[in-house]
């Protein structure tokens, strides 16, 4: 009979492999494909950007599970756990703060021709690549205390092999760096939460502002007759709203097991297998929800697939 965990690994690494394929398939066209099409757009960088953090952050979560599943005793070091928390915890960080700056980009993109909105979509290009370091640079700033208080765990051997990554818990043992360290960077974090949900939710609510607005413009013109072609511009606004919507509701499926799994079903193996999927989910769905917005990518792959693709 096929044992729990091992049905339970399988569906893991089959979702991740997905993932990754999804987000190496999308960096590699917006890095090789899209650049031989069309001058490079600000949003490009960002959705680059985003496929790399989604690669690294669902690398980290295998090795990790894997890790733990084979109990791979050489691997589980303090420094191991300290190094695996660190990166994964900030590269999720790093995937929230790149949404939001890829909603508020797209929010720019298509805005008024006003003078000061015209100054600003010249300048955005300059500035796509700071605001992506920036954001690595206050998410591995807020996870600096993980790589003081994450240890290996003391009951190692008794956990035997399952699909978690549970062989790391956080140290109770508060040292003076990392007491320091807590009030200013729990202030931080949740000043960066604030911030990047806040961009999220301005940015995407403006854009169905727009959308609504150029949708009674088009009715006007045509009346019942409307065009049946979409924008570039507007099927971008529509897969980046798309986009937005998918990371809010794992966000808060993963807020709403955090609950539950810190109080009253605390460690609970359903749950817990829940949370797993769960957080994987975004970065997994996210380069197919983006790849959808390329109706070149669709035409070569219609073409390579020795499909006809209507598509001009």
């Amino acid at each position: 009979m096929v044992s729990r965990d091992l049905i339970q690994g399988i569906c893991f690494l089959s979702q991740t492999a997905v993932g990754l394929v999804g987000n190496s398939f999308l960096l590699t066209v917006h890095v090789f494909l899209l650049p031989q099409l069309h001058q490079p757009k600000p949003t490009d960088l960002i959705v680059s950007h985003l496929a790399l953090v989604h690669t690294v952050m669902l690398l980290t979560r295998v090795v990790t599970v894997t890790v733990s599943a084979l109990s791979l005793r050489q691997l589980q070091t303090d420094v191991g756990c300290k190094m695996f928390a660190f990166v994964y915890r900030a590269t999720r960080g790093v995937s929230m703060g790149t949404t939001s700056l890829l909603s508020a980009t797209q929010a720019i993109t298509i805005g008024p021709s006003h003078p000061s909105w015209t100054r600003l979509k010249a300048q955005m290009s300059k500035r796509i690549f700071p605001a992506c370091v920036s954001i690595w640079f206050i998410n591995m700033l807020v996870e600096a205390n993980l790589l003081v208080k994450m240890v290996l765990s003391p009951n190692l051997t008794s956990r035997g092999n399952s699909f978690h990554d549970n062989y790391c818990v956080v140290s109770r043992i508060s040292t003076y760096l990392s007491a320091l360290l807590q009030g200013p960077l729990l202030t931080l974090m949740t000043v960066r939460d604030i911030l990047s949900l806040g961009l999220m939710g301005g940015s995407s609510g403006y854009m169905v502002l727009l959308l609504l607005r150029h949708s009674q413009r088009v009715h006007r013109l045509h009346g019942h007759h409307p065009t049946s072609r979409t924008s570039p511009e507007t099927q971008a606004t529509q897969t980046i709203l798309l986009l937005v919507s998918c990371f809010m509701v794992f966000c808060s499926g993963d807020f709403v097991l955090s609950l539950f799994l810190g109080t009253m079903l605390r460690n609970d193996p359903f749950l817990l297998v829940i949370s797993q999927f769960v957080v994987s989910g975004y970065p997994t769905i996210s380069p197919f929800v983006l790849l959808n917005s390329h109706r070149q990518v669709t035409k070569l792959l219609g073409s390579f697939l020795g499909k006809k693709d209507p598509i001009p």
